[in-house]
């Protein structure tokens, strides 16, 4: 199982090498006008490709994702609006409560009272019937000596309110007993009317109470439906919350993709690079640089492109592999040329300018500006000769434009695919690119 490991672990690093070999050596093309910039291997372009689409799929799943956030903010304002009406209606149900307990206690007071009045009356009618009862007495006493036209009278009363029916007769039995039986009545009337007062009030208590249960049973009835729509939203909410978490995820899947793919590109180009120096070394050994670190210009046919600067760290010739190098770049050994003065060579007219390139900074790949060359001008002379400049940082002259020896053409850069700051410097006759040492008397 160890072996079997191993061995698969070997081939898949022999396939990564040999693919690595193959795009560092056969894929890399000229792909422009003047074709010395080698064009980006296709599997790095396809990758590139690939992470530029994933990162508009990341776009528009944010752009999901935030227009969710606001959607699941606009219901959580809902839900903190319906539940804050909530509130408000539970306040007025325990005021409601408060009420409710309060009539109760009155009811129960009032029933109290209504309890201890008819007792009163009981104990009354108690009273008026042991009135009649002596008072019925006196008028036997009065049948026996002989006023029998009265006694009859009173004793054939069928009750007691029939025999107040006839007060005339009763008004001449004695002056006492009329005033006791008046009394008796008139306590009797107080009595009943206090409790026809306590039952009148004990009604009203009773249908206040009956209206505060009614305004509890629509408070409750108003709770219910809020908190139906409460788990509406709670539910549309989290049905939002579903989607901003898919697009969260989305998001971050495609961001692992993008981190994957710009490491396989690394490894692509971190090869590629191998492969490049181990083909410059190689060229270097077959084809001796010669360098002049602080050389002093003595002059050529050509002005030197970038006074002050005289270090050439790639001459004109085959490189990275046999691809051929249709200049000079001319770099610093000291101090930085970034920034530089770069001047014409001789006098004539720009033909050819590109400007638009911004990655002005050292790169392992082509940022895909202007061939790989970046920001460069072309300038004509005389005789068929042009001369060309190339990765500037700025543009200082424009195309139709007649230039002096010395005139500065633009700046020192990195732009296009460039691996350090450096002007390159070619030229061309009759359209072919030659070899622009002798030209410069180097």
């Amino acid at each position: 199982m160890q072996n079997s490991k191993q061995k698969h672990d070997w081939l898949r690093r022999l396939k990564v090498l040999t693919v690595c070999g193959a795009i560092a050596v056969g894929v890399l093309t000229c792909t422009q006008q003047f074709g010395d910039i080698p064009a980006s291997a296709k599997t790095v372009s396809q990758l590139e490709q690939e992470i530029k689409e994933n990162n508009q799929k990341i776009a528009e799943q944010q752009q999901k994702l935030d227009d969710l956030q606001k959607n699941i903010s606009s219901q959580k304002e809902i839900e903190d609006a319906l539940q804050a009406q909530i509130d408000t209606i539970n306040k007025k149900i325990s005021l409601v409560d408060v009420q409710l307990t309060t009539i109760n206690q009155q009811i129960a007071n009032t029933q109290g009272e209504i309890e201890e009045l008819e007792g009163d009356i009981a104990q009354q009618q108690i009273d008026i019937d042991q009135g009649l009862d002596s008072f019925k007495k006196r008028l036997r006493a009065m049948y026996v000596t002989g006023n029998d036209s009265l006694a009859s009278a009173l004793v054939g009363s069928t009750d007691f309110y029939d025999m107040l029916s006839k007060m005339d007769l009763i008004a001449r039995v004695a002056d006492h007993d009329d005033k006791l039986v008046k009394g008796l009545m008139e306590q009797m009337e107080q009595l009943q009317q206090s409790k026809d007062q306590l039952v009148s009030k004990q009604n009203e208590q009773e249908l206040q109470k009956l209206e505060q249960e009614k305004i509890r049973s629509d408070y409750s009835d108003s709770i219910k439906e809020l908190n139906e729509k409460v788990q509406q939203t709670q539910a549309a909410k989290d049905e939002l919350q579903q989607e901003a978490d898919a697009a969260t995820k989305n998001i971050d899947s495609y961001k692992a993709a993008n981190a994957s793919k710009e490491k396989e590109q690394n490894q692509i180009i971190a090869e590629i690079k191998r492969q490049q120096e181990l083909a410059e070394k190689q060229n270097q050994t077959q084809n001796p640089v010669v360098t002049k670190p602080d050389y002093s210009y003595t002059g050529g046919r050509f002005a030197w492109p970038v006074p002050g600067f005289y270090y050439v760290s790639s001459p004109y010739g085959p490189r990275w592999g046999g691809k051929m190098h249709h200049g000079i770049d001319i770099a610093s050994s000291g101090s930085s040329i970034s920034g530089a003065a770069t001047v014409a060579v001789a006098g004539g007219t720009v033909t050819l300018v590109k400007t638009g390139c911004t990655h002005n900074y050292k790169k392992t790949s082509s940022c895909g500006c202007n061939g790989g060359y970046g920001n460069y001008v072309v300038v004509s002379h005389a005789d068929g000769m042009s001369t060309l400049y190339a990765h500037l940082a700025t543009v200082s002259v424009s195309y139709g434009q007649s230039v002096s020896t010395g005139t500065v053409v633009g700046t020192v850069g990195s732009t296009g695919w460039s691996t350090g700051f450096h002007l390159h410097f070619g030229v061309m006759k009759n359209g072919a690119f030659v070899n622009p040492a002798p030209y410069l008397g180097i």
